[in-house]
């Protein structure tokens, strides 16, 4: 990680989306926000104390996490408070608060269209969204904007 000393402010955390997949999404045993975090500490720990890593659980290039955790939303809201707790800002790929999924796994060309569906304007998780909402009210509670 040295190489980005002095030279980038920040990267996003791909390795953090890395270990909430793999200790909540779908974890061997029961999903563990205790040992995800141990392991983001240390994975944290390699970086300069200034350095930014914007956290996500899914994106435009991935399985979306709800499907990935086969649409438990229990472990999409583990997911979301392990990433909100971390120092760095979280990032919320659209539809992710309102419990959007995919019907089958990113695979070939355009399969990457199956994470990519459009915003479902109805029919959204008004429990989920509230969740995500108490959520970023808490970030932004804790760690106020410096403007």
């Amino acid at each position: 990680m040295r190489e980005y000393v002095q030279v980038l402010d920040g990267l996003l955390d791909f390795e953090f989306q890395r270990i909430a997949k793999a200790y909540v999404a779908h974890p061997a045993g029961e999903p563990s926000i205790e040992i995800a975090q141990a392991l983001l500490n240390a994975h944290h720990a390699k970086f300069p104390a200034k350095c930014v890593l914007p956290a996500f659980l899914d994106n435009h290039d991935m399985n979306r996490f709800l499907y990935e955790a086969k649409n438990k939303k229990e472990r999409l809201r583990l997911g979301a408070k392990l990433q909100f707790r971390q120092k760095h800002p979280p990032i919320i790929y659209y539809g992710t608060e309102v419990g959007l999924s995919q019907s089958r796994p990113i695979v070939g060309p355009y399969g990457d269209l199956a994470a990519r569906q459009m915003m479902p304007w109805k029919n959204q998780d008004k429990d989920l969204l509230a969740f995500f909402a108490d959520l970023i009210h808490q970030k932004r509670w804790r760690y106020p904007s410096r403007l």
